[in-house]
Formats: structure tokens, C-alpha cells, sequence
């Protein structure tokens, strides 16, 4: 409780900071525009340079609150996976937030919240293959847990603000030298503030938001316990190193001679059960214990009491609790298949939205 009200009371900091870096960053900038150019022979330029600072400040703003647009396919049906849906009302139930509005089945490996009207629950299927039930159930205890504490809230303020800044950031950049010198060197100045304003902002956010991921990691282990958590959060990290490194090599091969796979996901698992044995995924799991912490996230060493053997097969699958999983699978294949395709120029959209080879 004492870790969950110093994390809030550190949430209301960081909001006040936001306010006080922005009024900083316009104040400072009026100083120059005032006191370095004298305000009587500049006001048209002090005019004009305040409205281009006001209108990059408005398009950071408007670019950050832009919905995310999930890329996936979203469950409309409670029948196409009831015993899923059932496990996500009861995890909430049990954290004491509401279910999410809308459930997306993703062609990664990523599982995540996000939204603030729209609660969205993003399940990666690839790892539903190598977690089992309780095992997804913890994850989820963790993301749901993530809603319970308003997180996403309080993400959708720090988070716009902080992919404003690099918004500005960048096009103050590409601005440039070009203009007037009185452009130039307030875009300059603004550049340099902007950069150190980022610097400032992510010292201080870093701790916050790794207090927000522990906090919803003490959910998971209320909902199931610290070992099924340590398991699955560990087992998560693992699988997915290995489908992200692995899936472009089953792929791009395949395109390049004119051809695609049906289902990416159980082409992996063969491979991943031909290739790897306990003692390369024991090496992977090092690999991934050693990883330090990230600017928003912990490291996996420091979120698990316990190193546990990781099984190379799951005799009880979380992509069991869809019902024709398979099917599902094989549509997000070819999600996945499109956009690697078009990002290494194999595949392209013709002007009927149909999906083509590039010759």
C-alpha cells in the first residue's frame, strides 16, 4: 500500500514537472525573443516566431493524442473464445477493474494495455503457444493490473508529452539552418532546450514508470502466485527473443522465390523443437537474465524470485482457449507476412487493396 501511494504521489510530481518544463521552455524562449532583439523593432518577428513555436507545440500535441491504431485482429465474438474471455472477466473480477472493451490478437509476440475510453487488451498469439494457462493467467494479472492502477491514464499524459518533445525535437531539426537568422537561431535554441528538457523528463520518469511495472507485478503474484508469475514472465521473455530473431528467416526466404507460409507460428514451433535443445534455451535464458533495465521497464532478474528450468513443450497451451486457434493463426501469418513484406520490398498493395508481388 505505502509503494502504491509514494508511486501516485510521484505521478502527480511528474504531471507538475510536464507543466513546469513546458512554462520553462516558452518562458526562456519569450526572454530571447524580448530581451535579444528588443521587443519594440522585432514585434512582427516576435509575433510570427511565437505562432510557429505555438502551432510545433500544438502539432507534437495533436500527434501524441493520435489513437494508437493496434495492427491484428480484433475478437468481435465471445463464442470465437469463451474460455478466454471467461479467464480475462474472472482476472479482473479479482484485480477490481473493469474487463477491457476490445481484446486484439496480435501477429507479435507483444501482450499489453493501453486506453483510457477504449480499454484494449493486446495478446501476441505466438506466445500463447509456449505459456500455459495459469501462466497467461499472470501475465494478464499483470496487464489488467496495469488498468486497476490507472496507469494508462496517467500514460496517456506523460506518454504524449513525451513523444512531443522528440516530435518537436525532430522538426525544429529539420528546420534547420534555412530562414531568416532570427529563425535560426531560435530554432537552434529551441532544439537545445527541447533536447535537455527530454534529458530531464526521462531521469525522472524512468524510476516512476519502473515503479508502475513492479506495482502490477505484486498483482499477478496476488492473482496466482511468485512462482507462477517468476515462470511465466521469464518464459515470456524467452519465447519471445527467440520467435523475433527466428520468424524473418521462415519468411523472407519464401518470398523471395514467390511463395508464403500458412501458419508462421506452427512453422516455429517445428523448427524450434528440431533445433533447439534444453542446453541452447538455458543459453537464451542467461542471455536474458543478464539484460540490464530499460528507460520504462526493470530488469527480468529483478521481477523473479526464482531461475526455472524452461520446458521446450507446453502440454496445456494458452492458444487452446481460442477455438479455432488455428485459423487464427493463419490469418495473422498473413498480417505478419504483408508487413515484412512491404517493409523489404517483396510485396506491395496494387490499387484494389490486394496483396502482390513485387517483380
Amino acid at each position: 500500500m505505502i509503494k502504491k501511494i509514494w508511486s501516485n504521489v510521484y505521478a502527480l510530481f511528474l504531471l507538475s514537472l510536464i507543466v513546469v518544463l513546458y512554462a520553462s521552455l516558452i518562458g526562456f524562449c519569450g526572454l530571447i525573443f524580448i530581451g535579444g532583439f528588443g521587443i519594440l523593432e522585432r514585434v512582427p518577428i516576435i509575433g510570427i516566431s511565437l505562432v510557429i513555436l505555438s502551432l510545433v507545440l500544438g502539432y507534437g500535441i495533436f500527434k501524441g493524442l493520435k489513437p494508437y491504431k493496434p495492427f491484428g485482429v480484433e475478437l468481435k465474438q465471445k463464442e470465437a473464445a469463451p474460455k478466454l474471455v471467461e479467464l480475462i472477466e474472472e482476472i479482473a473480477k479479482k484485480v477490481g477493474t473493469k474487463t477491457p472493451n476490445r481484446i486484439i490478437f496480435s501477429p507479435h509476440t507483444e501482450i499489453g494495455v493501453y486506453g483510457v475510453f477504449r480499454r484494449t487488451l493486446i495478446l501476441g498469439v505466438p506466445t500463447l503457444r509456449y505459456l500455459n494457462t495459469n501462466e497467461l493467467k499472470a501475465i494478464l494479472a499483470h496487464e489488467l493490473g496495469h488498468f486497476g492502477h490507472a496507469d494508462t491514464k496517467i500514460g496517456v499524459v506523460i506518454g504524449t508529452f513525451s513523444r512531443t518533445l522528440g516530435l518537436q525535437r525532430q522538426l525544429l531539426h529539420d528546420q534547420g539552418l534555412s530562414g531568416h537568422l532570427m529563425y535560426v537561431i531560435v530554432n537552434w535554441i529551441s532544439y537545445a532546450l527541447l533536447t535537455i528538457l527530454d534529458k530531464i523528463f526521462s531521469l525522472f520518469y524512468s524510476p516512476f514508470s519502473k515503479s508502475r511495472e513492479y506495482l502490477a507485478d505484486q498483482v499477478a503474484v496476488e492473482v496466482t502466485s511468485s512462482n507462477i508469475f517468476s515462470t511465466a514472465l521469464l518464459k515470456y521473455a524467452v519465447y519471445a527473443r527467440v520467435f523475433s530473431e527466428a520468424s524473418q528467416q521462415y519468411i523472407i526466404p519464401l518470398l523471395k522465390e514467390k511463395k508464403k507460409l500458412i501458419n508462421l507460428y506452427q512453422t516455429h514451433q517445428d523448427a524450434f523443437l528440431m533445433n533447439l535443445n534444453a542446453d541452447k534455451l538455458e543459453e537464451i535464458k542467461k542471455k536474458v537474465l543478464e539484460e540490464p533495465d530499460s528507460l520504462t521497464h526493470p530488469s527480468i532478474k529483478s521481477r523473479i524470485t526464482l531461475e526455472v528450468p524452461i520446458k521446450l513443450t507446453e502440454t496445456n497451451p494458452a492458444c487452446t482457449l481460442i477455438k479455432e486457434h488455428q485459423e487464427l493463426e493463419k490469418l495473422l501469418t498473413e498480417y505478419y507476412t504483408l508487413e515484412l513484406g512491404v517493409k523489404s520490398g517483396l510485396l506491395r498493395l496494387n490499387k484494389n487493396r490486394q496483396i502482390e508481388f513485387v517483380n
